[in-house]
C-alpha cells in the first residue's frame, strides 16, 4: 500500500434482530390456551397436517389419558376449545371435510405448532412444578365483558384486549417492579396511565378489583380491604400507651376519656368508627342525644388525637387507603416463574422454542402426566363444577330457613358443604329464586337478605 493510501475497513456483518413478540400478541396467546390446560394439551397434542373432527378431537384427549382419566369430557367441550379459543387467533385453521354433509373439521397451523405448541409446553411444565395454583385460577376467564362474540372479535389485538389474562399478567407485572405494599387505586392509577384507550378511567376500579380479588382469592397474591359498608378508619388501644389519662381534644374533655376507657376496656379490639359509636352509646346513653353523624365526626376526632398522642392506633385503612395488595417471598417467586416464561418467549429464540415444544412431546406421551393435568383443568373450571338448579336450591335452602342470610353468609356455608361459587353466580342464583314462590329478599342498609317462607321449595 503506498504512502498515503488508506486501507478499506470493513465492519462485521450484523445479523438482523429478530422482532420481539408484542404485548398484545402474547396476550392472545395466553387468552387462548395459557388459563387452561385442557386447551394446552390439546394444542400439544395435535399434529400437524392432520385435519380433526370434532370426534377426533375427543378421542385425541381421552386416549391421551389412558386408563385413569383425571377428565372424562363431553364431545362438544374439546371441539368449542377449537372453535372459540384456538382458531380466533390463528393457531389452528377450519377445514370443510364434506360440504354437503356439513362436516367441519380444524387444522394445527404453522404458528400453533411453532409458536403455540412450544408457549404450550412452557406453561404446562410451569403448572406442573406449581401444583396449588391452576392456569385458570392465575389468569381468568377468556370470556369477553364486551358484548361482541368470539366471531365478530376481528384481530389479534382486540382479542387480547378484550379478556382477562393481559390484564391479570399487567396486574402482576406492577406488583413485581413497585414497592410493595399498593393500593387497588395505584395499580388502576398506573394501568390508565400505560394503557389509556384499553382501560375507562371511570370504570377501571371495578375491573382491576374483581381481577385483585380473584387473585387474592387463588391466593397468587396477598389483599386486604375495606369492604363497602365498612368505615374506612379503625383504632385500637396502643399497646404503648402512657401511664397518665389523655390530654382532651380541644373542649370534648368528657367525650375524650368515654372514648379512650373504651378502647381500655378492649385492648385486643381494633373498632371501625360506627362500631365505637355505637358501643360508646350503649355505655353513655346520652349520647343518643347527639345526631349520628356528628357524634362519628366528634367520636373520630378524638381518636385521631389519641392517636397523634400515643394513645390509640389508627388501622391501615382511612378513606384515602382502602386496600393493600402485597406478594409474600413464595408468591414473589411464583409470578417472577411466570413472567420469565413470558419475556423468554417473548424474544422468540428458536432454542427456547424448540425446549418448549421438548416439553410439549414429553408431556402429552405421558399419559399420567396428561391425566394429571386434566384433573387439574376440571377442578379449576367453573363449568366442569357446575351443578343444576334443583341441586342448587336443596342445598341453600336449609341455609337460610332458620334466619335471612346475605349472599356472603350463604356463600360461606355452601363452601362449608363443598360448594364452591363465586359471589356474582350466587347473586344470579339467588335472583332466580327470589322469583319463585317461598323464596324472598329484603333489603336492610343497602344489603339483600335472602330466606324462605313456610312454602318451602321441594
Amino acid at each position: 500500500m503506498g504512502e498515503g493510501e488508506q486501507g478499506i475497513s470493513f465492519a462485521p456483518e450484523q445479523k438482523p434482530q429478530k422482532e420481539r413478540l408484542s404485548e398484545e400478541k402474547l396476550g392472545g396467546l395466553l387468552a387462548a390456551i395459557g388459563n387452561h390446560e385442557g386447551k394446552a394439551l390439546l394444542l400439544a397434542s395435535m399434529k400437524k397436517n392432520r385435519i380433526y373432527t370434532r370426534w377426533d378431537v375427543h378421542t385425541l384427549m381421552m386416549e391421551n389419558q389412558g386408563d385413569q382419566k383425571g377428565w372424562v369430557l363431553n364431545e362438544p367441550v374439546t371441539f368449542g376449545w377449537c372453535k372459540d379459543s384456538l382458531h380466533p387467533i390463528g393457531l389452528v385453521a377450519l377445514e370443510v371435510i364434506d360440504q354437503d354433509l356439513n362436516t367441519l373439521g380444524y387444522m394445527k397451523t404453522d404458528y400453533g405448532d411453532k409458536e403455540g405448541t412450544a408457549l404450550a409446553g412452557h406453561l404446562l411444565a410451569f403448572s406442573e412444578k406449581h401444583p396449588e395454583i391452576s392456569l385458570y385460577k392465575l389468569f381468568g376467564s377468556t370470556s369477553s365483558s364486551s358484548k361482541k362474540n368470539t366471531s365478530e372479535i376481528k384481530n389479534l389485538n382486540d382479542l387480547a384486549k378484550k379478556r382477562a389474562p393481559l390484564t391479570r399478567l399487567r396486574i402482576l407485572n406492577e406488583l413485581t417492579t413497585s414497592n410493595n405494599p399498593l393500593r387497588e387505586a395505584d395499580i388502576a392509577a398506573k394501568l390508565h396511565e400505560r394503557y389509556p384507550e384499553e382501560y375507562e378511567k371511570q370504570k377501571i376500579d371495578e375491573s382491576i378489583q374483581s381481577h385483585i380479588r380473584q387473585l387474592a382469592k387463588a391466593g397468587i397474591i396477598t389483599y386486604d380491604a375495606t369492604t363497602g359498608n365498612e368505615s374506612s378508619s379503625s383504632y385500637s388501644l396502643s399497646l404503648e400507651h402512657p401511664n397518665e389519662q389523655p390530654p382532651p381534644y380541644r373542649t370534648h374533655k368528657t367525650l375524650t376519656n368515654q372514648v379512650y376507657a373504651l378502647l381500655k376496656e378492649n385492648p385486643n379490639k381494633s373498632f371501625a368508627i360506627d362500631e365505637f359509636c355505637k358501643e360508646l352509646s350503649k355505655r353513655h346513653p346520652q349520647l343518643e342525644q347527639t345526631s349520628e353523624r356528628n357524634l362519628q365526626r366528634w367520636t373520630s376526632s378524638v381518636l385521631s388525637h389519641l392517636a397523634r398522642e400515643g394513645y390509640s392506633l389508627r388501622g391501615k385503612f382511612d378513606n384515602k387507603n382502602r386496600s393493600e395488595i402485597s406478594l409474600t417471598d413464595s408468591q414473589r417467586g411464583i409470578i417472577v416463574d411466570l413472567q420469565r416464561i413470558g419475556d423468554n418467549f417473548s424474544e422468540l429464540d428458536e432454542r427456547y422454542l424448540e425446549e418448549g415444544r421438548r416439553l410439549a412431546y414429553e408431556i402429552t406421551s405421558d399419559s399420567s402426566r396428561t391425566s394429571a393435568l386434566m384433573e387439574k383443568a376440571k377442578i379449576a373450571s367453573p363449568q366442569a363444577n357446575k351443578t343444576d338448579r334443583n341441586e342448587t336450591a336443596q342445598l341453600i335452602a336449609p341455609i337460610i330457613e332458620s334466619k335471612p342470610c346475605t349472599i356472603r353468609e350463604i356463600q360461606q356455608e355452601l363452601e362449608k358443604k363443598g360448594k364452591k361459587l363465586t359471589p356474582n353466580t350466587l347473586k344470579k342464583i339467588m335472583s332466580k329464586f327470589s322469583k319463585q314462590e317461598g323464596w324472598i329478599v329484603t333489603k336492610e342498609n343497602n344489603v339483600n337478605y335472602y330466606a324462605i317462607t313456610a312454602n318451602k321449595p321441594e
